[in-house]
């Protein structure tokens, strides 16, 4: 089965929605045809990921 279908696996990282370090993450594997897979890490629990402030124009 591809990577991509697979379950999530827990990590660390910078969670990708929001910026912020996390410490336990869902870690998932994007598979790319034209180079490396992209791991991609968000909170695992949806309270702790808060997306920065839209800057001012």
């Amino acid at each position: 089965m591809s990577p991509m279908w697979d379950p999530p696996e827990r990590g660390t990282g910078v969670c990708s929605a929001c910026g912020g370090h996390t410490g336990d993450g869902l870690v998932h594997w994007v598979p790319r045809m034209s180079g490396p897979d992209v791991r991609v890490v968000i909170h695992a629990d949806p309270t702790d990921c808060q997306p920065p402030a839209a800057a001012p124009h």
